[in-house]
């Protein structure tokens, strides 16, 4: 069987459940990700302002989904289960730029890319099932 055809299958299937609501997803436009070598995974916002901060953007993706972040033409794609796994050592932020307030943690670029380039991340995926997309 023919190596790169079952890997391209591999990421045709995540793209596809994707685009067909078969896989939950969680995309957001991160434009100044280069320019700070992070990006901001949300986990929390507080709808009404008022301090009272509930679970949302990855706290609310199941462990199955995947969290894509753009970043100019570009895309990054992270399963959450990863994300989940090393959220507990990244450094915490808050954004209040937006409607809403949020609570959420930054992930090095460098970490990322390291992942990615060892074949596979801590829990195991091969890249092509969703650190890179």
């Amino acid at each position: 069987m023919d190596l790169d055809l079952s890997h391209g299958q591999v990421l045709e299937a995540l793209v596809e459940g994707i685009m067909r609501g078969r896989t939950a997803v969680e995309c957001k436009r991160q434009d100044r990700a280069a320019e700070f070598g992070t990006f901001y995974i949300e986990d929390e916002h507080d709808p009404g302002c008022r301090g009272i901060y509930i679970p949302s953007g990855l706290s609310k993706l199941p462990a199955d989904g995947y969290f894509v972040c753009g970043v100019g033409p570009f895309f990054l794609g992270m399963p959450a289960e990863w994300l989940n796994k090393i959220s507990w050592t990244s450094p915490r932020a808050e954004q209040k730029d937006g409607s809403v307030p949020t609570k959420g943690f930054l992930v090095s670029l460098d970490r990322w890319w390291k992942d990615l380039k060892k074949g596979a991340d801590s829990n195991g995926h091969e890249p092509e099932q969703g650190l890179l997309l």
